[in-house]
């Protein structure tokens, strides 16, 4: 069993998961959100595309995503983390983040 899906199955996923899931550069740019960010956090794509992440991203908790980035840039692996999500109408969320930097 390959554990490469085709790029037609990984756009569904990504498109079709109820959890939320993200591509950003090092510098914590938005590049592609699904879906489940706008369900969860009323955020459409639209208003967070080219935005830094953090835009979502309670100020408290910008370190360790800004940590996370640096591990990843510097080719370590980052173990999953907590940071709270602030929606478009002000209410956190808890979310488990698992950060891993791969090639297209």
């Amino acid at each position: 069993m390959s554990l490469v899906l085709p790029h037609g199955q990984l756009d569904q996923f990504f498109l079709l998961s109820r959890d939320l899931f993200c591509c950003i550069d090092f510098e914590g740019t938005l590049l592609q959100v699904n879906p489940a960010f706008e369900t969860l956090l009323g955020y459409s794509s639209e208003e967070l595309i080219g935005r830094a992440c953090g835009v979502v991203i309670d100020p408290l908790d910008h370190p360790v995503i800004e940590g996370a980035l640096q591990r990843l840039h510097q080719g370590e692996k980052v173990t999953p983390f907590e940071v709270r999500a602030v929606s478009a109408t002000g209410k956190q969320h808890w979310l488990e983040v698992t950060a891993s930097f791969g090639r297209a």
